[in-house]
């Protein structure tokens, strides 16, 4: 994250960073909040042998995601999910477009329409729109389809069963620079799966970690993660519509984390008079905490002694060659520092001198 004024990405740049995070499942990433709805359970590690990724109030979902190109209407990146709690898209009363739940004898039992939303900054000739939706999903159906009128842009059959899955590793409780995530995974209709894994230092808000994976184990660099004492794995597999997952509910001890800190303004060495307000910024990245809180950023000066709290100060210099610095801590007491060297000249006083004639 950055603490820098108005420096913000376009809706695209933001879309594309996502869709690179999640390897283009964002079904197991729409955001934290929505991925950590599991409620608890014995000690030891849960499993599934149905759909259990949100336990909360709401029953299935089936998200839909993928991209559309236009005006071609070539779907790509497609993924279909079934899972529980996720919060009903917003949709309109009519469009061309719309997610079908067929039964059998080819009877339709729900259509929801939806509309695309179009990309933004993409070049002549490459325009496309995401697809993103949630709807309510019947247990009779034995078909998706995504449609545009009368015409089938994707057709996904959906299984009799949902696939179980269990975790098997890491054993061990505290973990230090890497671990090595195993699990077993089974599908009576005999599928073939793909398995999302995902990661929380607390042991509820999870995030993802990799997707689109098709074998039974992934490598996790801890060094990259945020480190916490109750940290744990949860791995959600899908046949290509249904889902099962598995949440290792026993505490992992994985090392905190130190934030990042540097200065974006002032650059070091520069010059400013005495006595005149000095815009002074900061950059934090923090694995620990999305946003670190004001009183954790403290500015000191090696003339002045404290001059404030926050991403962004604006104090007034005395006179003299001033060694700033930037501490920041996080809320696992892992604190870093960055400093700089100004300098503040003082301003010579001005006379007014008047010539009398004698």
């Amino acid at each position: 994250m950055t603490y820098c004024n108005n420096e913000w990405i376009s809706d695209y740049t933001y879309r594309g960073i996502l869709k690179r995070l999640c390897s283009e499942e964002k079904p197991n990433c729409p955001n934290r909040s929505e991925l950590t709805r599991a409620g608890g359970s014995p000690a030891g590690v849960r499993n599934s042998a149905a759909p259990d990724l949100l336990r909360k109030k709401g029953g299935r979902r089936l998200a839909v995601n993928g991209s559309l190109a236009l005006p071609s209407n070539k779907l790509s990146g497609t993924q279909l999910s079934v899972l529980r709690g996720l919060p009903i898209s917003k949709r309109p009363r009519k469009s061309p477009y719309a997610i079908k739940l067929v039964g059998r004898s080819e009877r339709t039992l729900k259509r929801y329409p939806f509309e695309p939303k179009i990309e933004s900054d993409l070049p002549p000739g490459e325009e496309a729109a995401a697809i993103d939706e949630v709807v309510p999903f019947d247990v009779a159906a034995r078909r998706v389809e995504i449609t545009r009128g009368p015409k089938v842009l994707r057709s996904a059959r959906v299984s009799q069963h949902a696939p179980s899955v269990k975790l098997t590793a890491p054993k061990k409780k505290r973990l230090k620079k890497r671990a090595k995530v195993r699990w077993r995974a089974r599908d009576a209709d005999g599928g073939r799966l793909t398995y999302t894994l995902l990661y929380s230092h607390r042991g509820k808000n999870f995030i993802p970690v990799a997707s689109g994976l098709r074998m039974r184990s992934y490598r996790v660099d801890l060094r990259r993660l945020p480190g916490g004492r109750k940290a744990k794995f949860r791995v959600i597999a899908n046949d290509g519509v249904l889902t099962g997952s598995a949440t290792s509910t026993r505490g992992l001890k994985v090392p905190a984390k130190s934030p990042s800190v540097s200065i974006a303004t002032p650059l070091s060495g520069a010059t400013f008079d005495a006595g005149q307000p000095v815009q002074m910024v900061a950059i934090v990245d923090d694995l620990q905490d999305p946003r670190l809180p004001a009183k954790k950023l403290v500015w000191r000066s090696s003339i002045q002694g404290k001059l404030g709290k926050g991403a962004a100060i604006a104090p007034r210099l005395d006179p003299g060659t001033h060694e700033v610095t930037l501490s920041a801590t996080n809320s696992a007491g892992k604190k870093s520092a960055a400093s700089i060297t100004v300098r503040a000249a003082a301003v010579p006083p001005i006379v007014n001198a008047i010539l009398i004639a004698p």
